[in-house]
């Protein structure tokens, strides 16, 4: 197993401790660049960690193994049959808002607090049960970057850039404070020189709106 002490390098040595299976780890120095070595890029041509090298694959070769999807949307749907109440559809739009104005604001150069800043901002009865964060990014689970909300941002923020090729989860979750009902949405982007993409065609609930 070729990996370092960071969380998805981690994920995997516990897979492999956890199972039982017999390996040998092998440090991949970041600050040395290792992953941008020949020997590295042989093993994972993404030149990402972990990679685990399977020294008994399919027809007794070498089976490289690297790499990892994780699929980061939510939706919210209604229980049985009919329409949702005029409660409930309200409480749609509003993160449907949330999901969609945070979404067309993000742009590459944007800094994390101009974003929090021009985020969409949340109605005061909703501010209390607020998803834990604007945004946030996406490898083997959520990770770097994590976006405060304003009300958040001198307990929680911290600062950097949008770049291109950064995959992003924008969150929404609206449920007032002492109520019933909530809705949960999120949509997973991949930011270009133009804005985010999404990366699923899973629709909402436009009728709804």
């Amino acid at each position: 197993m070729y990996s370092l002490p960071p969380p998805n390098g981690v994920k995997a040595s516990i897979m492999l401790e956890e199972t039982g299976l017999p390996y040998e780890p092998h440090l991949v120095r970041f600050d040395s660049d290792d992953q941008l070595s020949p020997e590295f890029i042989s093993l994972n041509p993404n030149n990402k960690i972990p990679a685990i090298i399977d020294p008994n694959g399919p027809d007794d070769e070498p089976l490289p193994l690297f790499e990892s999807d994780c699929s980061d949307i939510s939706r919210t749907w209604l229980v049985g049959d009919g329409r949702p109440s005029d409660e409930q559809r309200k409480l749609y739009e509003y993160a449907y808002a949330q999901v969609h104005t945070n979404m067309e604001i993000l742009r590459p150069g944007m800094t994390f607090k101009e974003f929090a800043n021009q985020a969409w901002k949340i109605p005061e009865q909703f501010v209390k049960n607020r998803y834990c964060c604007l945004a946030h990014g996406i490898g083997m689970v959520d990770e770097y970057p994590s976006i405060a909300h304003q009300v958040d941002w001198d307990s929680a923020g911290y600062d950097g850039r949008f770049e291109v090729g950064m995959t992003v989860c924008v969150e929404s979750y609206i449920s007032a404070d002492g109520g019933s009902q909530g809705v949960k949405l999120e949509q997973q982007v991949v930011l270009t020189e133009h804005g985010g993409v999404p990366l699923t065609n899973s629709l909402f609930e436009n009728d709804w709106l």
